[in-house]
């Protein structure tokens, strides 16, 4: 049975970032996978939302180790339109330590409205 966790993260005011600027969601276990999402709200090389799911390096865990076979989700909610939002999914053979899997343009920017707040969320 794969095994599942579920990562919730509010970004607030994400008028307040500048492109290249990013943001860290808190980082979550699962079995010995940490992780932790890595946001920037207005891109990070143009005006594009962008996440990653990062894997965060834990102390007795041999950083050399590679999880094979992640899948996940991950949405984004308009909390002032919260029934529509926009889920993507992606899958990795193999996770690094340190590696970050994501979208550079999870959202396209003509879609983001300007001053929503916005929570990204790990399934």
């Amino acid at each position: 049975d794969p095994k599942v966790s579920e990562l919730e993260f509010r970004i607030d005011n994400v008028t307040k970032y500048k492109v290249g600027e990013s943001v860290e969601s808190p980082s979550k276990m699962i079995e010995l996978f940490n992780y932790r999402l890595k946001v920037y709200p207005v891109g990070k090389v143009d005006n594009r939302f962008a996440v990653y799911l990062q894997r965060v390096p834990m102390n007795g865990i041999d950083p050399r180790g590679v999880y094979e076979n992640v899948g996940y989700d991950i949405s984004l909610v308009n909390h002032w339109e919260p029934s529509e939002p926009l889920t993507k999914r992606r899958y990795c053979e193999s996770f690094r330590n340190l590696q970050a899997h994501g979208w550079d343009k999870f959202l396209d920017e003509e879609l983001r409205p300007k001053s929503v707040p916005s929570t990204s969320r790990l399934k």
